[in-house]
């Protein structure tokens, strides 16, 4: 890596750090609004990282963020792809013995449990009553990657996919995408150890997200170079996040380790998607 790229890491690990601390300090579970407030001030650390050292002269922000897409088609794809690929990871939970189909709206008002009060569960519950819960939450995911959801994951997209793939450019495409999805996913350590995401299993998440991640980066240098811009990238991210719930709707049962976007379903279906890829997409560095 260059200098710029691990003074950059260091700034916005220092950023995930301090978010996480008070939390730590305090015994405060790293969940609820609290948690996800804290993860939404945490996704802007990177985009700090990059202004900082915009500010000291030490890269150009408009060769770090390109924003103009050069392939409009491509920006679509990158917000419907991750939603597909949530898609495929919620479906492929159904084989781990003990998982089974969920029921809808209820599987995912049971998690909701001490945190919305009974009687607002129920009377959600009334209104959502023949909504079809996958097609809903599919149009819901894609609205916020369009939306709030992009708007927060460009905060991270303007270091993974903006400063860290152009220091990391001399690279072979598929090295810069994993090496960039490790270190993304070891940026998450902080939180990962109070339980975020792996609420069952915290120090196993610290080292099992940075693979997810690598495995999901390739397609998300793949959109950031087919389209020319940083934001298709935070499109990606934005519907990736938003369409996380879908685990929860379609499988009930197993744990943090077996359901969901950064379990070990997730790795075994992006090892078979990277497997796919590969064999189609053989870029050359920038």
């Amino acid at each position: 890596m260059t200098p710029v790229a691990w003074r950059f890491y260091a700034l916005s690990l220092l950023g995930a750090v301090l978010v996480a601390l008070p939390f730590g300090l305090t015994g405060t579970p790293f969940s609820g609004v609290p948690g996800t407030l804290g993860g939404v001030v945490m996704m802007f650390a990177p985009l700090i990282a990059v202004l900082v050292l915009w500010r000291r002269g030490e890269i150009d922000l408009a060769e770090t963020l390109p924003m103009h897409p050069t392939s409009w088609a491509w920006m679509g794809i990158a917000l419907v792809l991750p939603v597909a690929i949530n898609l495929l990871v919620a479906y492929a939970a159904l084989l781990w013995p003990g998982v089974e189909a969920a029921s809808g709206w209820e599987a995912v008002f049971a998690r909701a449990e001490g945190l919305i009060p009974p009687e607002e569960i129920e009377a959600q519950m009334a209104e959502l009553e023949g909504v079809p819960p996958v097609p809903v939450s599919v149009l819901s995911a894609l609205f916020a990657g369009l939306t709030i959801n992009g708007i927060a994951a460009f905060g991270e997209e303007a270091g993974w996919r903006g400063l860290m793939h152009r220091e990391l450019r001399h690279l072979d495409p598929w090295r810069l995408a994993v090496l960039t999805g490790l270190l993304w996913g070891l940026w998450h350590a902080p939180v990962h150890l109070l339980g975020y995401n792996y609420p069952q299993h915290p120090l196993i998440g610290v080292f099992l997200f940075p693979v997810v991640l690598a495995l999901l980066s390739p397609w998300m240098t793949l959109v950031r170079m087919k389209s020319g811009s940083v934001y298709s990238a935070a499109l990606f991210h934005g519907a990736f996040n938003g369409s996380a719930g879908l685990a929860f709707l379609v499988a009930s049962g197993g744990d943090d380790l077996t359901v969901g976007p950064g379990s070990l379903t997730a790795v075994a279906v992006l090892l078979i998607l990277d497997l796919v890829l590969l064999a189609v997409w053989r870029p050359t560095a920038e």
